[in-house]
């Protein structure tokens, strides 16, 4: 048994070797100072995947989640994002991908190894909400490279990053129906805000929100840390401002 001491909006890491295809995990969690001290438990089943050969993964809009991830046997992106290491990336084959993806913190990169989202050899690729889906892509993770490809249409944001150390570069946000990119964090800490990503040469345009007032090109609001930078982007024709800062 391991025991440690959590803060509020603390991170708890626990590194393991997994020897079994499928391990789980017991947590159990005594607050302190909330309105009950009962312990809140729960088990997490890990599933161990190996993926043999190459610097990453590929993916495809209709890849499997059961697939290789090799470039004729792509996977599907939630299964890729999972899976990924840090220091690789991700293939994106061309061709439209619809469903909305969430990053979230315990797939982050690290510090000199980031993960890469990347279209394979400048293939074309868009994602298309279809003025249906929510933010198209929310990085919650850190230390992810997100490069070369569209988001458009969704009834959300393009993009929404509440990560940090991440590099956005050479991206299209259009025709959402709010901010094509954003960042904003969560919570009162500053500490746990959004800082030091970089945005670089991308491009938001005809962003458009119903009430037709408050969908920047890009924007820093509403909760962001230090050190986070935009450089060499263009902003054009949405409803409101090209870079909204709060």
């Amino acid at each position: 048994m391991i025991e440690a001491e959590v803060t509020a909006n603390g991170v708890f890491s626990y590194p393991s070797k997994l020897k079994k295809d499928q391990t789980s995990f017991e947590l159990e969690y005594t607050p302190s100072g909330a309105p009950s001290d009962q312990p809140i438990k729960q088990e997490v089943t890990v599933t161990k995947r190996i993926f043999k050969g190459g610097q990453g993964l590929f993916v495809s809009p209709k890849g499997s989640k059961d697939a290789s991830g090799k470039k004729n046997d792509p996977l599907d992106l939630e299964t890729a994002i999972k899976y990924v290491n840090p220091g690789e990336s991700i293939f994106m084959r061309e061709g439209t991908y619809t469903k909305a993806i969430n990053i979230s913190k315990p797939y982050s990169g690290k510090e000199g190894k980031l993960k890469s989202l990347v279209p394979y050899k400048g293939e074309a690729v868009v994602f298309d909400g279809n003025n249906q889906a929510g933010n198209l892509i929310s990085l919650n993770a850190d230390y992810w490279h997100i490069a070369g490809f569209e988001l458009t249409k969704s009834t959300g944001n393009g993009m929404r990053v509440n990560g940090s150390h991440n590099l956005i570069e050479l991206m299209t946000f259009s025709y959402n129906q709010s901010t094509g990119f954003q960042i904003t964090g969560s919570g009162t800490d500053p500490e746990q805000w959004p800082k030091h990503n970089y945005i670089l040469n991308s491009v938001a345009h005809d962003n458009r929100d119903l009430s037709d007032i408050n969908a920047d090109g890009f924007a820093a609001k509403l909760g962001v840390g230090e050190g986070n930078v935009f450089q060499g982007n263009i902003a054009h024709n949405n409803i409101d401002d090209g870079l909204g800062f709060i």
